[in-house]
């Protein structure tokens, strides 16, 4: 909508499509500011992070969460040093996600740990690494339960992160016949992306509990 300058379309846009504007952020977005940082391009790195930080500023007027723009002022913070390991970082996280949407589990959970060895400990992202080994961990028989204390007990965790960590326990769960103890993880997640208003995932989950 930016481009054709009706940006007037942009928040109703925005809203029928939020957790797709959410992960464009985390996975492609500031993924490709990486790309560009580390190939030397100042300008298109500048391009990405502006409209990371555009969708993350509209992202926070919709749902009052500002774990998106906390990313993006994280990056715009950096410098040096610091600079470098995040765009290291965020371009294993990138690898990751593309990894994780053609079910190479091996792959996603290699790039997450390199993701994870780069970004400062206190990154947001972090969190967003960790998670995708969650989903590995329950697909190859990893160390689920390890996984989800370190982002459920953790509260610097986002809400969509926390959300879709429940939902991976308790599918795990499920998938082991714990339908009782699943339950409570589900309702849990449910509860946060009906905060974040992110109605796909809401509508998935319900028919999760239906099926338990």
């Amino acid at each position: 909508a930016g481009r054709t300058g009706d940006l007037d379309r942009f928040p109703r846009l925005f809203w029928y499509h939020r957790p797709l504007a959410r992960r464009t952020v985390q996975e492609d977005l500031l993924p490709a500011w990486a790309e560009a940082v580390l190939r030397g391009d100042t300008g298109d790195a500048r391009a990405r992070l502006a409209a990371a930080r555009s969708i993350a500023e509209e992202w926070e007027a919709q749902t009052s969460d500002a774990s998106l723009l906390s990313a993006v002022a994280e990056i715009e913070r950096a410098a040096g040093f610091t600079r470098e390991q995040l765009a290291r970082g965020y371009q294993a996280l990138g690898a990751a996600a593309r990894a994780h949407a053609t079910f190479d589990y091996a792959a996603v959970d290699a790039e997450a740990e390199r993701a994870l060895a780069a970004l400062p400990k206190d990154s947001l992202a972090t969190k967003w690494a960790l998670v995708l080994r969650l989903d590995c961990a329950i697909y190859v028989a990893g160390a689920v339960e390890p996984l989800a204390h370190t982002l459920l007990d953790d509260p610097a965790t986002d809400m969509a992160t926390r959300g879709r960590a429940l939902w991976l326990v308790a599918l795990w769960r499920a998938k082991r016949g714990e339908f009782p103890d699943a339950l409570p993880d589900y309702l849990n997640a449910i509860e946060l992306y009906a905060q974040l208003d992110e109605r796909d995932p809401v509508v998935w989950l319900r028919d999760f509990v239906g099926e338990a």
